[in-house]
């Protein structure tokens, strides 16, 4: 919309719900003209006004419907047009009371009375978010390190346990070494007295008929 000879594009997210079980829905049916005015600052819609403080507005819609749930999609559109006149779901109230004040500093219907740019990023909300983010990805990349730790240990528990598997055959490999070096003996030492026999067997034989022979 025009203010004098500058343009200002208002933001506009695309409406989406939380319902009870945590999941997100994708608002199809909700007209789209209707999601326009739930987004859209009291000024915008009496007067054509456009500015940044009416982002500020727009901002305010957004959080109310981060935070909130809806327990179905009708119940979604009857907050959102309950929001235009700043009021909030008793649910909303209740499980995020310093949000729903900050909340209504953003709706205000005098866009002077809203927060500027500066005072939302240094709001005690906003840093609220920011720690519960580095909460979160500070236990996500501790819950991480866990897990390497843990497969690290494991791998080295599986590698120690191959070593010994590995030395255990080794063991058993010489054990059949020295066995079958035990019984080549054994073999050899047999052969060597049944060779002995037979010769001494042959050299009987054979005197026998050399002395045959001269008589």
């Amino acid at each position: 919309m025009a203010i004098g000879t500058e343009q200002c594009l208002l933001y506009r997210p695309v409406s989406y719900f939380f319902v009870m079980d945590g999941s997100q829905h994708q608002s199809v049916s909700v007209n789209e003209q209707l999601e326009e005015k739930w987004y859209a600052s009291p000024e915008e819609i009496n007067e054509g006004v456009c500015t940044i403080l009416s982002n500020i507005y727009s901002l305010g819609v957004l959080l109310f419907e981060l935070l909130c749930q809806f327990e179905s999609e009708r119940a979604h559109a009857a907050a959102m047009l309950d929001l235009c006149h700043r009021i909030f779901t008793p649910t909303f109230l209740s499980e995020n009371l310093k949000e729903a004040g900050f909340c209504l500093r953003l709706l205000h219907p005098e866009p002077s009375l809203r927060p500027t740019t500066r005072d939302i990023l240094q709001s005690e909300v906003l840093n609220r978010f920011q720690e519960v983010f580095a909460e979160e990805l500070s236990s996500s990349i501790n819950r991480d390190d866990t897990e390497s730790e843990l497969l690290l240990h494991f791998l080295g528990l599986s590698k120690e346990k191959k070593q010994k598997h590995a030395s255990k055959l080794m063991e058993d490999i010489a054990c059949l070494e020295a066995d079958i070096k035990e019984v080549e003996k054994r073999v050899i030492g047999h052969f060597s007295e049944v060779y002995a026999i037979c010769s001494t067997d042959n050299f009987m034989v054979g005197s026998m008929g050399l002395l045959n022979s001269k008589y």
